[in-house]
């Protein structure tokens, strides 16, 4: 009975300090994430390409304009559009930030990498891991800058470093809305709301991509009267939904 008591005492002394120890270790993960976020740069891209795909690229961009959100079928090969875009701003000489997540992070990475390591582009990680369950995800090591959906704010202290003319796009808008939940949508909303409000007054763009069928008319609706520009994406195609009918081809 003595031992089975000593033991007891010793898996609720041993609980008591793992409880404890929770705040510092959560305190520890935040000031490496801040140390993290302080090291993001930009440099100024060099434009990219012969004078056709510059062309092309301006095109695109023109077409896209300051705010755009395009409404996909998730049948689409979207990644295929947002990578276009993403180079279409690169090779014109802009600096851009793209947030995703897996599985189609890994497919930016690697298109986009030589990008990413002459700090010409900068590619967030939403993701759903903790930090104390996964410590890993902030290696230094990543072609990515990891951000919990818990903390969403941080991205805004990597968007105060972009420069203006830059390109901020939001691939994963619906994958945040959705992990959030019904509850809390309106807190997506809002930070989406305030982020872009503060990235127009730099004259940087905002292109959001979300997924036309996960969300209610009155969700989709609400995002609509945010942007200036709303697309729909066919194919490798972005058709104008909002005033006269335009139709680009994401070809560079």
């Amino acid at each position: 009975h003595t031992l089975v008591w000593y033991f007891k005492n010793d898996i609720f002394e041993l609980a008591g300090y793992l409880i404890l120890s929770i705040p510092l270790i959560t305190m520890a993960y935040a000031l490496k994430e801040r140390e993290l976020l302080s090291k993001v740069t930009f440099a100024k891209p060099s434009a990219y390409g012969d004078e056709e795909i510059k062309e092309r690229s301006r095109k695109i961009i023109e077409f896209v304009g300051k705010s755009a959100l395009v409404e996909y079928d998730p049948k689409d090969e979207y990644e295929k559009a947002v990578l276009k875009i993403s180079k279409a701003f690169l090779n014109s000489g802009r600096n851009i930030v793209l947030v995703s997540q897996e599985p189609r992070l890994s497919f930016y990475i690697e298109n986009l990498k030589e990008a990413v390591k002459s700090k010409e582009a900068n590619i967030i990680e939403l993701t759903i891991i903790s930090p104390l369950s996964h410590p890993a995800i902030f290696s230094e090591d990543k072609f990515s800058i990891p951000i919990p959906m818990e903390t969403l704010e941080r991205i805004k202290e990597i968007t105060e470093a972009m420069p203006e003319k830059s390109a901020f796009i939001f691939e994963n808008l619906s994958q945040l809305i959705l992990a959030k939940g019904e509850e809390r949508k309106a807190s997506v909303y809002n930070f989406i709301s305030s982020l872009f409000e503060e990235l127009s007054s730099k004259n940087i763009s905002v292109i959001c991509f979300i997924n036309k069928n996960a969300h209610t008319r009155e969700m989709l609706s609400a995002y609509e009267g945010m942007f200036l520009n709303i697309f729909n994406l066919k194919n490798s195609s972005l058709v104008s939904i909002k005033g006269e009918r335009k139709i680009i081809e994401l070809e560079l």
